[in-house]
């Protein structure tokens, strides 16, 4: 899920926080930032390989760039436009190489402070945009989108404990019924749990560490369901690097719940640009 990224980007701009307000002698370091807007554009890139049963090798990089916009450090609004590309090895494909937009994000969220506390509110719609036809699919054999149109929301509780942030997300989106060859389908809901944690070794580096759980319902065509329920669990670890407005995550992540899918090998970068509010 897109959304992921967004929450993980949130947390780190609480690191970020933490980081930036550390003092030689290590005192209290959680303090908010007096930015009255704060626009962050940003960029990641997934790099995972698979072997088929041929034994070529398919690379495959899922990138995405994103803008977000805070608001008084309280309000955020989030476009990410999201894309899919994939190289094979086998020089005897019809198509060794293609790439394909995904399905762009809105996501609108307010923030609310107590104390160490952050808790996040979140809406998104994802528009569905990239490839998601099986015949097309197989053709090009990548998927870049889902096919349906997806409302989400979502709820997320950070604690800041010096030096450590630890963050807590919880997800639930469903699709719009979409016509389908042999008739109307939907899928009813997807729920994801995600917990983090990140510790600020100074003001220029960190380490991160997440788990995510995620249950996919059946999907439902012509009210019968036409697929089984799936349960999915990874995990991944990262090393921010930050200098002034700069931040750099480098990472690695495995799909826990099937043992032999590869490593993948992640990298983002955001850079924010503040604006203070204008008392005069």
């Amino acid at each position: 899920m897109s959304v992921k990224l967004l929450f993980v980007a949130c947390a780190l701009s609480a690191v970020a926080g933490l980081a930036s307000a550390q003092t030689s002698s290590h005192e209290r370091i959680g303090v908010e930032s007096a930015d009255f807007v704060v626009i962050r554009p940003s960029t990641f890139a997934g790099f995972s390989t698979s072997q088929d049963a041929a034994g070529s090798t398919k690379i495959f990089v899922s990138t995405n760039a994103a803008v977000v916009v805070e608001i008084q450090n309280k309000w955020h609004v989030t476009a990410l436009l999201p894309f899919v590309a994939g190289v094979s090895t086998d020089t005897r494909a019809p198509l060794p190489a293609a790439g394909a937009v995904g399905d762009p994000l809105l996501e609108v969220g307010y923030t609310l402070h107590a104390g160490d506390w952050r808790l996040g509110f979140g809406a998104f719609y994802q528009q569905p945009f990239g490839i998601w036809n099986p015949y097309q699919s197989q053709m090009l054999r990548i998927s870049s989108g889902s096919g349906y149109p997806t409302i989400g929301a979502s709820i997320a509780a950070t604690r800041l404990v010096d030096p450590i942030v630890l963050a807590l997300r919880l997800l639930a989106e469903t699709t719009l019924p979409r016509q389908d060859r042999f008739g109307t389908s939907f899928c009813p809901l997807d729920l994801e749990v995600m917990t983090l944690a990140t510790a600020v070794l100074n003001s220029s580096v960190a380490l991160s560490a997440s788990v995510t759980n995620s249950v996919h319902f059946p999907t439902i065509e012509n009210g019968q369901p036409i697929s089984d329920y799936r349960y999915r669990v990874s995990a991944a670890g990262s090393v921010v690097f930050a200098t002034g407005e700069s931040r750099l995550t480098v990472g690695l992540s495995k799909l826990l719940s099937d043992p032999a899918s590869a490593v993948g090998f992640d990298l983002a970068y955001d850079y924010a640009i503040r604006f203070k509010e204008n008392t005069k």
